[in-house]
């Protein structure tokens, strides 16, 4: 089994050398080759085949770790970060930013998706759904950012809004709170209003 093992390499590295992805010695080639080889050449032609066959499979198997860490540790993408994905429905409370007063509720709906992207829609006529992205900032900690056209009641467009979150999620991850920063700016992307916002959220199943 072993030898079988080690052939089956060796012809892998001659396909690989054919082909220019690796390099092996010309010796090692020609004696390979070679119609006649000694005991010895053939001794010392398996080991260095051997050899070169283990350097190629444990680069092989370092590079494959190597792309799991790197997808594992990108936002969005790790299993505590993915705690958030799913579907909630949220409760919007509109505040004063000065004094903290509520000014008016809002209820809305979020997908967060896989790879740090989002959706939104509210219950507000004169404005489209959201688009946005959001990131893991560590343990059940996020930051969000959505943007939403909004419309005259005549339905001629007026501009856009940006929404700016700090997310908690809770440890079972079935609920969040978040504090939001509200910017609007006009038709032609200049900021005319500021606001604040408080949620909570509870995952919808």
């Amino acid at each position: 089994m072993k030898k079988q093992k080690f052939v089956t390499a060796r012809k892998i590295l001659y396909t690989l050398a054919l082909a220019g992805i690796i390099a092996i010695p010309t010796d090692t080639l020609r004696a390979q080759s070679s119609d006649e080889p000694t005991t010895a050449q053939t001794a010392g032609q398996g080991g260095i085949l051997d050899v070169l066959a283990l350097s190629v499979f444990t680069q092989h198997g370092q590079d494959t770790q190597d792309t799991k860490a790197i997808q594992e540790d990108s936002p969005g993408h790790s299993a505590l970060a993915g705690r958030i994905e799913g579907v909630w429905d949220v409760r919007v409370t509109i505040l004063q930013c000065d004094t903290g007063a509520p000014i008016r509720n809002v209820r809305a709906m979020n997908m967060f998706i896989h790879g740090g992207t989002l959706t939104e829609t509210a219950t507000n006529l004169l404005r489209g759904s959201s688009l946005g992205t959001w990131h893991h900032v560590g343990a059940q900690d996020y930051t969000a950012v959505f943007r939403f056209f909004r419309f005259n009641p005549d339905g001629s467009f007026a501009g856009t809004t940006k929404v700016t979150r700090s997310i908690e999620l809770s440890r079972d991850a079935n609920e969040f709170t978040a504090t939001s920063s509200v910017e609007s700016f006009d038709v032609n992307d200049n900021l005319i209003a500021t606001g604040c916002a408080k949620e909570t959220a509870s995952r919808l199943e």
